[in-house]
């Protein structure tokens, strides 16, 4: 048993003589309670105990029953309370139990103050060693856990800020993309609206053409109409000559085709 465990023993012996039976009763169902897990109850024996006298003992028992609920700022609250009384055998232990609130809270720095004051009051105190020890190397893992995230998180900004950048490049290689081919459309519409505009001069110059050309023939017929009626004529000559030839023609084919129907006949 270590000396801190010694003297808490000792002081639990002389504790009914200290306040009397009355209140070594409800401090002993407080400690009944707290053995049992009943937290709520054990606090409420103990608060009892504080309203008739002030004890160190007291103050570092509701300090344990709130620090088992993990109401570690009301626990932190006990244990130093109960440096306000003139007893000193509870030093080291409420030292340590200090240390382990502040551990539990985060706040390692802290513990470890707390950790070496146990020491300093009991040299011997393993268990406030052991805890110095751990909560050094906590604070050693939680730097290489801070470095450890800073890194990744600075690796992660460069690759949003690399794929920014590519994504900007690409969004400017696209818009320069659709300029070219903006630019190259527009250049195909207007030379399709020249080319269009070429064949309409063009119709509008053969339309003009053949305008002139009825004006110019109906010109020629007002002033030489012999002329005309001698064109027509010959016009409707070889079409008449065109016809002969045809049933000529179709004269002979058909002769041909008798002989060889009666050459075969024989």
């Amino acid at each position: 048993m270590s000396e801190k465990n010694f003297l808490f023993c000792l002081w639990l012996l002389t504790f009914p003589f200290l306040f009397g039976f009355s209140k070594y009763q409800e401090a002993r169902s407080g400690d009944e309670a707290y053995q049992k897990g009943d937290y709520d109850k054990a606090i409420q024996k103990y608060e009892e105990v504080l309203k008739r006298e002030e004890n160190a003992s007291i103050f570092f028992d509701l300090g344990n029953a709130y620090f088992q609920k993990k109401s570690f700022d009301e626990a932190k609250n006990f244990y130093q309370k109960s440096f306000s009384t003139k007893e000193k055998g509870l030093a080291a232990l409420t030292h340590y139990s200090l240390g382990n609130c502040a551990y539990r809270r985060g706040e390692y720095p802290e513990a470890l103050e707390w950790y070496q004051k146990a020491m300093e009051e009991d040299p011997k105190d393993m268990d406030s060693k052991y805890n110095y020890e751990l909560t050094l190397k906590k604070m050693k893992e939680e730097e290489e856990k801070k470095e450890k995230k800073e890194e990744q998180a600075q690796e992660q900004k460069s690759k949003e800020e690399k794929a920014s950048s590519e994504k900007e490049s690409d969004q400017k290689q696209e818009k320069g993309e659709e300029a070219q081919q903006g630019k190259m459309k527009e250049e195909k519409n207007q030379e399709e609206k020249k080319k269009e505009g070429e064949a309409l001069e063009k119709k509008k110059d053969r339309h003009k053409k053949k305008k002139q050309a009825s004006s110019a023939q109906k010109a020629q017929e007002k002033k030489n109409p012999e002329a005309v009626k001698k064109e027509e004529a010959l016009r409707v000559l070889d079409v008449v000559n065109n016809e002969k030839k045809d049933l000529i023609w179709n004269l002979v084919r058909n002769k041909n085709e008798e002989r060889e129907k009666q050459e075969k006949d024989w």
